[in-house]
C-alpha cells in the first residue's frame, strides 16, 4: 500500500508531535510505503503504520489539538495545508485523522 507526503509534511515525523495524518479518504489498517515528489519521479520517503479506526470529522470541526497532532504549529498552519493539496475541500467535507507511526 502506497501513501504520499510532501516533503515537508513528511520531515514533520522527526519533530515531536506528529502521530497523525489527516486524510479525505478512509484508510485501512497496515503497513504503507510513502514516497514524495512527482507521480512520474517519486521519491521513497519511508513507511508508516496506519493503526485501527480513524477519528471523522468536518474540517469545521477540526482544532488546534488535531493540528499540533499532525505536525503544525497552528490550526490556520494545518488548514491552508489541507486546502493547498486539496483545492475542492470545503469546510463541510469530512476528513479522516489517522493515527500513524513511522518504521
Amino acid at each position: 500500500m502506497m501513501l504520499r507526503f510532501t516533503k515537508e509534511n513528511w520531515e514533520r515525523f522527526k519533530t515531536p508531535g506528529k502521530t497523525t495524518t489527516i486524510r479525505m479518504k478512509r484508510l485501512k489498517p497496515g503497513v504503507y510505503n510513502c514516497y514524495g515528489g512527482s507521480r512520474y519521479k517519486p521519491e521513497k520517503l519511508g513507511q508508516v503504520v496506519v493503526e485501527e479506526g480513524p477519528d471523522v470529522m468536518s474540517v469545521y470541526g477540526l482544532i488546534l489539538s488535531d493540528a499540533l497532532n499532525d505536525g503544525f504549529e497552528s490550526l490556520a498552519e494545518l488548514l491552508i495545508e489541507l486546502a493547498h493539496l486539496n483545492p475542492k475541500l470545503k469546510a463541510t467535507n469530512d476528513v479522516y485523522i489517522h493515527k500513524v507511526k513511522v518504521v
